[in-house]
Parts: C-alpha cells; structure tokens; sequence
C-alpha cells in the first residue's frame, strides 16, 4: 500500500521553519495489470499524523493519463490505483479539501511508472497455405 501525505495549518499561522527544501516527490512504479490502494494521512505542521474525523475532508484524485494509471473515487482517505497499460508514466494529483477549520485546500502530485508485465499467455500466428508436396 503506497501512503501520501497532506500537510495542513489553521489560516494566518506561518509555516514551520525547515531545516531544508523538501525532496521531489518520488516516483513509485506498478506493473502493467496490477493497482494498488492509496491512503493519504493528515499531519500537522511538525509532520505528526493527526486524527482527520473532525476535520471532514474530502479527497479529489486525478491521473493526467487514465489509459495507463487509472485512479478510482475515493472512499474516505483511501483510493484505488489500476494500471491496465500501455506501459508510461502518469500524474497523479490528490486535493484533500476541508470543510472545517478553515483549512486548505492542499494538493499532492506524484509519478507512476508502469513497466511491462510478464507473459500472460501465448498466441498462435499462421503462415500463408502452400501445397503439400
């Protein structure tokens, strides 16, 4: 199971200072005819996964190409990922909206490689008729 997180402050707080910028987000990758389940945490400004029940959020997902990553709707903090190929790459963009506490919205993208899969059978290919000898 993959997990992304959503990071939050109440409006008119100033972020937390950083010891450094924040890493590019890293890629994750599935095999074609595969998926997997996604759950996005809520933390607070120091990075502590917080309790989200009474915050009522809401999650938007998106991938930039559906035919190769495609994102189910989601269910609560949890979405489903479905990688039917061509192999490639897809986006995927994940807006946690919050309808107390003023909060957000915020919004995570990230990459999914799809690679080939292994064989998943066989076919069978005919040549032209010739005459038997």
């Amino acid at each position: 199971m993959a997990t992304c997180t959503v990071s939050w402050a109440k409006k008119g707080m100033k972020p937390a200072a950083k010891a450094a910028a924040a890493a590019a987000p890293v890629g994750f990758s599935l095999q074609e005819g595969t998926g997997d389940t996604v759950t996005v945490n809520v933390v607070d400004g120091g990075g502590n996964v917080i309790d989200p029940a009474s915050l009522s959020v809401t999650l938007a997902v998106t991938s930039d190409t559906p035919a190769t990553l495609a994102v189910a709707a989601p269910v609560g903090l949890t979405y489903k990922e479905s990688a039917p190929g061509p192999v490639g790459t897809a986006n995927v963009t994940v807006v946690a909206t919050f309808a107390t506490g003023g909060f957000g919205p915020f919004s995570f993208s990230y990459p999914v490689t799809v690679a080939a899969g292994g064989p998943a059978g066989i076919t069978i290919t005919h040549g032209a008729p010739v005459a038997n000898p």
